[in-house]
């Protein structure tokens, strides 16, 4: 009665592997999987209060403007480019980071003038700021500072340790899973 599975230290099948080894090991991987769902939704807890608090402050901009104009995706056009991006690192454990886009807009742009007795002479440099405030003008509300710091600190801070507790809780899952087709089974 080889294939025979059978309770407490003895072996599961013929593979040798015993009943506690595999429970021992199926419950370190509940253990893990349990601690990332803790992890996950205090993250989300997190993002949720960075995120509800930047919508208030934006609203507040929006009721507090004195010129009367809207802040938000209806007012800004094609030129919008993401300043924040969250890429995938090479690892064999899922990890993610935060990475600043490339620009296809240039940081200063200079003209040259001719004067009239023939001479070249640079005119005025202009700076492009990246910083989407300034497209609200130079005196913005100081609750849209605030609700773009706290977008930026949502996308930045959270979400790639977000994206790597999810990303990790799906390897755990597969591991559980797995663990218990090998314990209905027996060993393979």
């Amino acid at each position: 009665m080889s294939g025979m599975k059978t309770t407490g230290s003895t072996p599961m099948g013929d593979s040798g592997v015993t009943r506690s080894d595999f429970s021992e090991n199926l419950n370190q991987l509940l253990e893990h999987y349990l601690i990332l769902l803790d992890q996950y939704q205090s993250l989300q807890a997190k993002l949720s209060k960075l995120l509800s608090s930047g919508y208030i402050s934006l609203a507040e901009a929006n009721f507090t403007s004195t010129r009367k104009i809207r802040y938000g995706q209806d007012f800004y056009d094609d030129r919008m480019q993401a300043t924040k991006k969250i890429t995938e690192r090479d690892s064999l454990v899922p990890s993610f980071e935060l990475v600043q886009p490339s620009s296809n807009t240039p940081n200063s742009e200079s003209k040259t003038n001719m004067t009239p007795d023939g001479v070249s002479s640079p005119s005025k440099v202009r700076r492009v700021s990246s910083d989407p405030l300034n497209w609200f003008g130079i005196l913005v509300p100081p609750a849209l500072r605030t609700a773009q710091r706290e977008f930026t600190d949502a996308v930045a801070d959270i979400v790639p340790k977000l994206v790597e507790v999810v990303a990790e809780m799906d390897l755990y899952e597969r591991k559980i899973e797995e663990a218990r087709d090998d314990g209905k089974h027996g060993k393979r």
